[in-house]
């Protein structure tokens, strides 16, 4: 999936949400330009200016004025003020309810890019994790999906300004056309000027994505290996190594609000050459027509200076997205699954063994190697009988267990289940029914209760003593402080090995 393609899937997803912010960012810029258009007139009008200069408005303007020359004049002026007072008002109750809509489409897409991402990992072969860093996969649920809805929200606020971007340029093309090509040749060399900034920023986000990724796949080796970390005496170098990490992402994070803080005085110096830059101009243009172009000059100036932030925005937006794009194209192959191994599923549900497993000419290498693990491997296994594989290590018996389960499909041959190929069972259906103890056991930090129920929620108080009796483990757990309930700590660190094993 391609990043564009991430984002205009994230849009859709919620196009209510998405229309309404457009709704409203429209609706808040139509109230800010007819707010500014008429705060001249009032400040004119105050200074007792306005029938100088009200035959030399431009005709936009006095379009707007026709809707109060039906107010006797002695309530004229507070029409007008109470007009601008309640379009700011208008203006801020829309930015207001977009922002709440704004926070709502984000947190949304937030929960459903993570929950997709969930069920990926939930749902792909084994394989997968075996090339993956298990400290990514976690970078990528938290830090880059966040960095993701930023960019879909940072998308969105965009759209809004262009919006009322569009809408005063409009007013200004109306008032003055002549003014409005001096306007844009003057700002269209700020918008290249702020390139270079933006090339940057992508750069230093595509530079603090790598290193969030390392410092989190660090952090939880780290963790997860902490009793080696403390054998070896190994913890200075453990801090060294992430400390580096630390200050080297700090250092990355600075440069982006260098980039980030230095936008905003930029825009505005820029803002103020453009304007000069357009009276100046604008002064030379119309210098046989000064009446005309005094009342001219005034609204449009007014307009420009009440349009400079929205371009102040629109190029810090521009920054932030170039800065979260990496993240955006992170997310989009995380969530492809075109690229992922999926195990097939079969359409029959498993009940119970009637017979036997018969390994019917089994032989597997491991996906992307050349090297054979197992070789025309023929085996039987009669219900009710015990089977022990004894060979060298590294000679494939982890390997013959593995595909029993179906971590691993064979490479050639099947496994045969009662006489069925083992791919026609569902896979859940007859996992549930396999018991599996592996050299590696691996506990929930949580109670024994919860650990001895995690395969089988439902069973009742009688069946989990079963079970443990069978295991010889409620001897055990009986002399545990809190019995069942006994938290037992991180993979069961509370408990020796042969205890977590019989768990």
């Amino acid at each position: 999936m391609h990043s564009t393609q991430l984002l205009i899937k994230s849009l859709l997803r919620y196009p209510v949400l998405v229309i309404l912010t457009v709704i409203l960012g429209f609706s808040g810029a139509v109230f800010n330009g007819v707010g500014t258009l008429l705060i001249l007139p009032v400040l004119l009008e105050l200074l007792g200016e306005a029938s100088e200069f009200k035959r030399n408005f431009p005709p936009i303007l006095r379009t707007f004025l026709e809707v109060f020359d039906s107010i006797p004049e002695g309530y004229r002026l507070l029409a007008m003020a109470s007009s601008i007072v309640l379009m700011i008002l208008l203006k801020n109750l829309s930015n207001y309810a977009n922002s709440l809509v704004s926070g709502t489409l984000n947190r949304k897409l937030a929960t459903s890019l993570r929950r997709e991402g969930l069920r990926i990992l939930l749902d792909v072969d084994l394989d997968y994790f075996s090339k993956s860093r298990v400290g990514d996969l976690i970078n990528h649920l938290n830090v880059e999906v966040s960095r993701t809805t930023i960019a879909v929200r940072n998308l969105v606020r965009l759209a809004s300004v262009l919006i009322t971007l569009a809408v005063f340029l409009g007013i200004l093309v109306i008032t003055s056309w002549q003014l409005t090509l001096i306007s844009i040749f003057t700002l269209g060399s700020v918008a290249l000027l702020s390139q270079v900034v933006i090339k940057r920023s992508k750069a230093l986000g595509r530079q603090l994505s790598s290193l969030s990724r390392a410092y989190s796949s660090r952090v939880f080796e780290v963790l997860a290996g902490i009793r080696l970390v403390k054998s070896t005496a190994n913890e200075e170098n453990e801090f060294a190594t992430l400390d580096r990490l630390i200050l080297d992402r700090e250092q990355a994070e600075f440069q982006s609000q260098l980039i980030f803080a230095g936008i905003a005085p930029f825009n505005e110096m820029a803002s103020i050459l453009a304007l000069m830059a357009t009276a100046v101009l604008g002064r030379l243009m119309f210098s046989d027509q000064l009446a005309y172009f005094s009342s001219v000059l005034l609204t449009y100036l007014l307009v420009l200076f009440r349009m400079m932030p929205f371009i102040g925005q629109l190029n810090s937006l521009r920054s932030n997205l170039a800065n979260t794009t990496v993240s955006v194209e992170i997310v989009s192959n995380f969530l492809r699954r075109d690229d992922k191994p999926f195990m097939s599923q079969g359409h029959r549900q498993y009940s119970t063994l009637q017979t036997g497993i018969h390994f019917n000419q089994i032989s597997f290498r491991y996906p992307n190697h050349d090297k054979w693990v197992l070789r025309s491997i023929d085996l039987y296994l009669p219900r009710g009988k015990t089977l022990a594989l004894v060979g060298t290590s590294g000679a494939g018996k982890s390997t013959l267990a593995d595909l029993l389960p179906r971590f691993y499909d064979p490479t050639e041959g099947r496994i045969e289940i009662d006489g069925i190929n083992l791919k026609e069972f569902n896979l859940q259906s007859y996992r549930r029914r396999l018991g599996i103890v592996s050299q590696d056991t691996f506990l929930f930090n949580a109670s024994v209760r919860e650990n001895l129920l995690y395969g089988r929620q439902e069973a009742t108080e009688e069946e989990l003593i079963s079970a443990a009796t069978r295991a010889n483990a409620y001897e055990f757990i009986e002399r545990l402080p809190d019995g069942m309930d006994t938290m037992i700590g991180d993979r069961g660190v509370l408990l020796s090995g042969g205890q977590r094993q019989r768990l």
